[in-house]
């Protein structure tokens, strides 16, 4: 890639695609001494390998309980000091999500757990760990958002309706009780847009 052809991509855009972690793991799946040519086939599959681990470290979570760090596997390690293989290691660890799921399905629920707690260090070395607070909390976070946006926006439909109906009272009433929610609504010539005020009082 050159900047003066144009092709360049930054890393803010790249973030517009695709989580922190994603992008860690898709710059992780080439070898740091080769050419990592970018395409969205290879970036979508990338994003894929991701979410299989984090959906099993979640199902063994939800089915199990808390995945905490375990042992990386030897491989894993001979992998890394091999010239940090990383493509080799991340081989390992879908190695050990499918080991984690074949006993999550059969029942066994102390070695789905030992290959959860496995994936979780290896992940973690390699710095995309999916239950990792940094990446979890910012998945929850923008969940979170996105509910509290279709749900304020219902109420700012229903206080557009009131205001169109001359219904003052039920429109003021609507925006008071964002505000004490700690949702600040300023009318705009593009229509209403609300922000996270302070704590409602």
């Amino acid at each position: 890639m050159s900047k003066s052809l144009g092709n360049v991509l930054a890393i803010p855009a790249m973030l517009q695609r695709v989580r922190p972690p994603e992008l860690r793991y898709y710059l992780g799946s080439a070898h740091y001494r080769s050419m990592l040519e970018f395409s969205d086939t290879a970036l979508q599959d990338a994003v894929n390998a991701y979410v299989g681990v984090e959906d099993f470290l979640h199902r063994v979570r939800s089915r199990v309980g808390a995945v905490l760090p375990g042992e990386w596997t030897p491989r894993f390690a001979e992998a890394l000091d091999d010239d940090l293989s990383v493509p080799i290691a991340l081989a390992e660890i879908h190695h050990a999500r499918a080991e984690g799921n074949r006993a999550l399905d059969a029942g066994d629920h102390e070695g789905a757990l030992r290959s959860a707690g496995s994936i979780r260090t290896m992940m973690g070395i390699l710095g995309c760990d999916p239950l990792d607070e940094r990446w979890e909390s910012r998945d929850e976070t923008t969940a979170a958002l996105a509910a509290v946006d279709v749900l304020v926006h219902a109420e700012l439909e229903n206080r557009e309706k009131a205001r169109e109906q001359r219904n003052w009272a039920l429109a003021d009433q609507i925006r008071d009780r964002l505000k004490n929610a700690g949702i600040e609504v300023t009318d705009t010539a593009d229509g209403p847009q609300w922000t996270l005020g302070g704590d409602g009082k």
